[in-house]
This record gives C-alpha cells, structure tokens and sequence, in this order.
C-alpha cells in the first residue's frame, strides 16, 4: 500500500483550468484532465459555500464533516475502507469552499468513485456531531483562530450556538449539485469519467434549498429555578409536550415518551427527567449532555417507529379509559401521518418549554448557565 503523501504529491494540479466535459442535469460540472502517464486517477469534489455564510455555521459543518462516517460506514470503517482499498484521501475546506479528494489506481477508480460519493451525499453529520460533543466545547479563540487559518476541519471545535437541528439544516442547504464541481484527473478517458459520474452522481438532485434557520434565539419560554439543595446536587427537568388543537398535545406527548425514552419518564402534565450529580459533575455539563441528547433524539425524521408508538399508545389509551371511566383524558387523533409529526418534535419549540431545577447549584453555575441560551436564572423557595 502506497503512502497516503506520496499518492498525493504524484498528480500535479495544473494552474490552467480545462473547459468541463459536461454538465449534468442537476447542475453538478464535471470536469476532465487526462494524464494516462501513469496507472492513478484523482477525483475531487468541490462545493462552494455561499460567500455570506457565517463563520460559525462553516466552523460546525466543516467540523462535523471532518469526523463522521458516510452511507454505511461509521468514520473509523470509512478510513480503514480506505487503506484497505490503498486509497489516500482527504477532506478540506479552502476559503468558502468543501474539497473532497482521493487518489487510486485507475483500475479502482469505481470504487474510489463510490467512496467518495459516500462522503459527499450521504454523510453522517449526526457521528460528527457526537464526537464533537464527546471532545467538548472549547472556547479559547485562538485555538479557533489557528485552526481556522491551518484550513483543517479535523482541528476544529465546536462553535458557540452550534446546535445538532442548525448543523442538519446547513448540510440540507449546502451540500448541493448545483453549487459542486468533480474533476477527474489522470488515467482515465472521457466515457470513463461519464460513467463513473452517472453512476456514483446521477441520483445527486437541486429541489428546492432549504432556507437556513435563524441562530438559535435566547429560549425566553423556558424557565430556569435554583434551589438549595441540602441533600445534594440533583438536576430535575420538566418538558411540556407542545400544545395545539384537541388531540395534538396528547400526541406530542406519546411521541415524546417514545423517543425520549430511558431519558425522560412520562408524568400527568408532561415528561420529567432527574439526574443526582456526583463527584466531579456539574450542573452546566450536565444540562449540556441533556440538551445534546434531546436535539440527537428528536433529529430523526418521523416514520413508521413513530406511527407505532402513536398506536401503543391509543391501545393504552383505551385500557386506562376502561379501568377509570371517571378520569378525563385527552384522546389522541384517530390518524396522524408523519407529515404532521414535525411541529410535534421541534427540539426550538420544546427546548422553550422546558422548566429547569437546579438543587445545590453554585453562583458560578448559575452565571454559566444564564449564558446557555435558556431563560433567566432564578431563585426557587420550597
């Protein structure tokens, strides 16, 4: 197996720019350079980023890309994939631009073609948004600044206000065919270049971009109390299922029971999640955790697990109304289709009905907390 360096520096980039060979109908260029001096073809894949976009929301998907896997492949099997197969390969980011690039020889050039294609359409942002928050949050700006400048995704940190919705919601917008360009370069012919592009890219469409969301917004809604806490230091957690037209707030909660489950434990009025903190923990990192695992939760996009869990919870419905025909209960729609499910899991609209206590929290807890984006921090008497 060659060495990734070696690989890299045999194929010279030429200053002059080729005309594209072709352009696909969903705007995806694709651009040849034959060098068929030698057995190796590089192909690179380059999206170019809106030239306004923020430098944190560059920062989170660079970042994110950098350390997750793609299509089948978890990050560690999508590069031992790579060294089995002898590919070297990187991912960059230059100036508002994402490069993918990798290096094989020409007689793997399908499968160098499918790896890449991978990466660039389906990749797992959500692994990257987990290894970011295993690593922590680290705030020191000329860490940032140092990393940014060495254009090295993989040394990035996680940005103030990242968040895992805004951090999908930017991969939906950006990584597009219209905006991206692939060149292949070395042994490989024109009909070749066609084929691998057709097969590995044909199914890449434009639609419509989805407009980028807003940063995220101070959650005024939600409200964060701190009590004495003479038996400890305990977090407790309130979420209030979203409210809306009979039947919908019953099905926010059956909704939210299911995918927060062993998180949070259902109550009459809402959901409640209890952690006492031990040893080293502290209030903020916990109630960080928490929040990071409600947005990963929530992320997925409704389906059949859901339409089942809706239906579990009619049957149990049904079984309480029998046993307690006295007690009123807010029945849930007759049908629900995942469609209508969206407003129901919103992790911005829940996060601003959450109710925080903080038992035994410090000053220095609550001023850090007055920053993490929730309500103001305020006293609680028993």
């Amino acid at each position: 197996m060659r060495r990734a360096a070696v690989l890299m520096g045999i194929l010279p980039v030429l200053a002059a720019t080729p005309e594209p060979l072709f352009r696909m109908p969903s705007g995806l260029t694709v651009v040849l350079r034959p060098e068929p001096v030698r057995p190796l073809v590089r192909l690179t894949l380059r999206v170019d980023l809106p030239s306004d976009l923020a430098e944190a929301d560059l920062q989170l998907l660079g970042a994110a890309m950098a350390r997750g896997g793609a299509g089948p492949f978890p990050a560690q099997v999508l590069a031992r994939q790579m060294a089995v197969e002898g590919h070297a390969w990187a991912f960059g980011v230059r100036g508002r631009t994402l490069v993918w690039s990798v290096l094989a020889d020409s007689q793997d050039q399908e499968g160098a073609a499918e790896l890449l294609a991978h990466q660039v359409l389906r990749p797992d942002l959500v692994e990257g948004w987990q290894r970011l928050q295993a690593e922590g949050k680290d705030r020191s700006g000329r860490q940032v600044f140092r990393a940014l400048r060495a254009q090295d995704p993989a040394h990035w940190v996680l940005p103030e206000g990242g968040t895992l919705p805004r951090l999908l919601a930017l991969g939906r917008s950006l990584l597009r065919p219209e905006r991206a360009s692939l060149t292949l370069q070395g042994d490989v012919t024109a009909a070749q270049a066609r084929q691998l592009a057709l097969l590995q890219f044909g199914t890449w469409r434009p639609g419509d971009p989805d407009p980028l969301p807003d940063p995220a917004p101070r959650m005024a809604g939600a409200r964060v109390l701190v009590a004495p806490g003479p038996e400890g230091r305990v977090l407790r957690v309130a979420l209030r299922p979203i409210s809306g037209p009979e039947g919908l707030q019953a099905a926010s909660k059956a909704l939210l029971t299911f995918r927060l489950r062993g998180l949070f434990l259902a109550g009459d009025d809402g959901l409640v999640h209890q952690r006492v903190l031990e040893g080293g923990e502290n209030h903020l990192k916990a109630l960080q955790a928490l929040l990071a695992e409600l947005d990963r939760r929530l992320a997925r996009a409704p389906g059949t697990p859901d339409l089942h869990a809706l239906e579990a919870a009619r049957a149990a419905e049904r079984l309480r109304q029998g046993l307690e025909p006295a007690r009123a209960l807010e029945a849930l729609p007759d049908a629900l289709s995942p469609d209508q499910m969206p407003p129901l899991l919103d992790p911005a609209a829940l996060r601003s009905r959450l109710v925080v206590l903080l038992e035994g929290a410090g000053p220095e807890d609550q001023a850090a907390l007055a920053n993490l984006g929730l309500g103001p921090v305020q006293p609680f008497n028993r």
